[in-house]
Parts: C-alpha cells; sequence; structure tokens
C-alpha cells in the first residue's frame, strides 16, 4: 500500500490470477469485478482442478505442498487462457458494468462448457 497516493501496489507478478487481482484493486470500483464474477471464477476453477485430479492424479492427496503446487501450477497454465476468455465474455470490463445484468443461467452455461471443454482435453 503507497500511504502518499492511498493506492494498492503489486510490484511482483502473481504467478495465478494475477489479472483477478490487480482488477480486484482498481483504481477505478466500476473495473472491480463483482462478487458473482469472482465466485464464478473460483468455483469454475475449483470444479474443473478438481476433475483434472480425480483424472490424472488420483494420490494428489498423498502429495507434499510442493507436489500440490507444481500440479495446480500446470492446470492452470493449461486451463487460464480458454477460462479467462469465457469468463471475460461473460462479465466485460467496461465502464457501465454496474449497469449490466448477469443471468444466472447463463452463468451455469458458462461453467457447464468449460467443463465440457476440459473434459474433451482430457
Amino acid at each position: 500500500f503507497h500511504e502518499p497516493t492511498r493506492k494498492v501496489l503489486l510490484p511482483e507478478k502473481n504467478a495465478v490470477f494475477d489479472e483477478l487481482i490487480r482488477y480486484c484493486v482498481h483504481d477505478d470500483q466500476n473495473q472491480r469485478p463483482s462478487a458473482l464474477e469472482l465466485e464464478t471464477t473460483f468455483v469454475t476453477y475449483k470444479r474443473v482442478f478438481e476433475k483434472h485430479i480425480r483424472v490424472h492424479h488420483q494420490n494428489y492427496e498423498e502429495q507434499s505442498v510442493e507436489v500440490k503446487n507444481r500440479i495446480f501450477q500446470e492446470f492452470y497454465n493449461s486451463f487460464h487462457p480458454k477460462a479467462s476468455a469465457a469468463l471475460k465474455e461473460k462479465f466485460p470490463k467496461a465502464s457501465s458494468r454496474a449497469q449490466i445484468i448477469i443471468d444466472p443461467d447463463g452463468v451455469k452455461q458458462l461453467l457447464l462448457m468449460l467443463l465440457q471443454a476440459a473434459t474433451q482435453e482430457e
């Protein structure tokens, strides 16, 4: 936090969710993600990752934290471009964002589409 400007400073890039973190601390509150966008994002990654470990890493729970982190990082690097594009389409960043009404059924369809895409790749 930079006290004189009252802004959050993020000098280093985070390995996961960097773009989302930066949106969360955006100066313009209309550019920050909504609670629904955050929930949808995290639920999407969680569901697809759980499926990924069931299929590819059955012994995931017995692994060390370092191995678990590597497995997630590899998954994230592979899945993030597709998920990010789909989530950006569903949750556009615009100054008029506060006026956008998100259809819950549309969010469910997005989740299903991402889960199906992840399943087809495995």
